[in-house]
């Protein structure tokens, strides 16, 4: 997903939000717990879609894998929130677009191709 694609997504969707986390390499699990000893790091753009509403949680919810790059291309647009998790030593943080980047006026799906076109050139502009 490109910087253009996760900023159309965004302000598509005003529950969306960007999730960085990341856990040390000197973090253990403790005896019988979870979670083994290792780093890891990942980046995930999550929302709710529309198209399975009433489903339930599991359905409605979707997060997808995000190269953190993107994310620093759009960040002048977005908010953050630190997080942390102490005793797992877990840690980082949740962007949100700001609300001033809303799109109030998007229909709730495209009809054509140019509309589709002009609601990433809009999203462009943004970034530049």
């Amino acid at each position: 997903m490109t910087p253009v694609g996760i900023l159309a997504l965004l302000r598509q969707h005003p529950d969306a939000n960007i999730t960085f986390f990341q856990r040390n390499a000197s973090s253990v699990g403790k005896v019988g717990g979870r979670l083994s000893g290792g780093a890891t790091v990942g980046c995930t753009i999550n929302y709710t879609n529309p198209n399975y509403a009433g489903w339930g949680r599991l359905m409605e919810e979707a997060s997808i894998f995000i190269q953190i790059v993107y994310v620093q291309q759009i960040q002048h647009l977005l908010t953050e929130e630190k997080w942390s998790i102490p005793h797992l030593k877990a840690e980082g943080t949740i962007y949100r677009l700001k609300p001033e980047y809303f799109a109030h006026d998007h229909p709730a799906q495209f009809k054509t191709q140019q509309q589709l076109d002009q609601w990433h050139e809009e999203c462009r502009q943004l970034i530049n």
